[in-house]
C-alpha cells in the first residue's frame, strides 16, 4: 500500500509535477498521478520515450494532449492510449488545476529516473 503523502514526487516540464504511483522496483508496468497548475505543461516540445504503450486519463480539469502533429483537448473521464514512441505533450488549457493519470507497459524509468523522486516532495517547480 502507498498513502497519498507518501508518494515520491518530481516536478515536471513547466508548473507541473508527477507523483510514481508504483513502489520500487517496477515489474510489468509504471504508474503516475500528475498535476498541472493552469497553464502548466510537460514542457515546451512534444517528447517520446522508450517502451511500447502509454495510457493517458484526465481525472480533473481540461488538457489539451499532442499526439505527434494532432491536438486534442480533453475532459475529465477522457483517456487515450497511443505507443510511447510518438511525440507527446500535455497542457492544462483549462481555468483550474488538471489531474492526470499515466500507465506505461512495459515500465521505462530506470534507477537513475527513479532516484529523482522523493517521498511527500509537494513544491512546484519555481516555488
Amino acid at each position: 500500500m502507498l498513502r497519498r503523502e507518501e508518494r515520491p514526487v518530481v516536478p515536471v516540464g513547466r508548473y507541473g509535477r508527477k507523483m510514481l504511483l508504483s513502489r520500487r522496483p517496477i515489474h510489468q508496468f509504471e504508474a503516475y498521478a500528475g498535476h498541472f497548475e493552469v497553464g502548466g505543461s510537460t514542457g515546451d516540445e512534444t517528447y517520446a520515450h522508450s517502451g511500447e504503450h502509454e495510457m493517458f486519463m484526465v481525472l480533473k480539469g481540461t488538457v489539451e494532449l499532442t499526439l505527434a502533429d494532432e491536438r486534442h483537448v480533453m475532459h475529465e473521464g477522457d483517456s487515450v492510449e497511443y505507443a510511447t514512441s510518438v511525440p507527446h505533450r500535455t497542457v492544462n488549457v483549462g481555468d483550474t488545476p488538471a489531474e492526470v493519470l499515466w500507465i506505461i507497459a512495459p515500465p521505462t524509468a530506470g534507477a537513475f529516473e527513479l532516484d529523482q523522486y522523493r517521498p511527500g516532495n509537494r513544491s512546484h517547480p519555481g516555488e
